[in-house]
């Protein structure tokens, strides 16, 4: 639930641990009914990490349905054996043990990977920031390398008369 939560919303691991089916204090909030993922945990203040909304991908919507419907729609999103999970380094440490991918890999990987993905499906960096909650500049600045046209008009224009 943590990997497909994290990777399909760019959510930071934060706000995917806190994500629950119902509002409360301290608990980011699933709305199934509106497809939105409300990122910033009830009664937290926004900060420069902003923790914008964001629009529930339909492949997710049928998991998270399906998840909220064996919880019994009470509790927290990301669950083991029944129980809310508290952390995830551990998991994630042995995954990534046994798929090779060495010690630099984290839950926050997964939001690289939402960014990294977006911008190459042609996404604009706009849309990417805004799809993250961050700034067009940061996603320039970190990823715009990954757009399928990044140079492009350097490219072309290096051959003209």
């Amino acid at each position: 639930r943590f990997l497909l939560l994290g990777v399909y919303t760019g959510s930071r691991p934060g706000a995917v641990m806190s994500a629950s089916w119902e509002r409360g204090a301290g608990r980011s909030f699933i709305d199934l009914e509106n497809g939105r993922f409300m990122r910033l945990a009830e009664g937290a203040v926004a900060t420069d990490k902003r923790q914008t909304p964001v629009t529930l991908a339909p492949r997710l919507m049928c998991h998270l349905r399906r998840w909220k419907a064996i919880d019994a729609a009470v509790g927290s999103v990301v669950r083991f054996n029944g129980r809310a999970v508290v952390s995830v380094k551990v998991a994630m440490g042995t995954a990534c043990r046994l798929a090779g991918l060495g010690s630099g890999v984290s839950g926050y990987t997964l939001r690289h990977t939402t960014a990294t993905w977006l911008l190459n499906k042609g996404i604009s960096v706009w849309d990417t920031a805004q799809f993250l909650g961050t700034s067009p500049e940061v996603i320039q600045k970190n990823y715009g390398h990954m757009s399928p046209d990044y140079l492009k008009d350097a490219a072309a224009a290096i051959g003209k008369k």
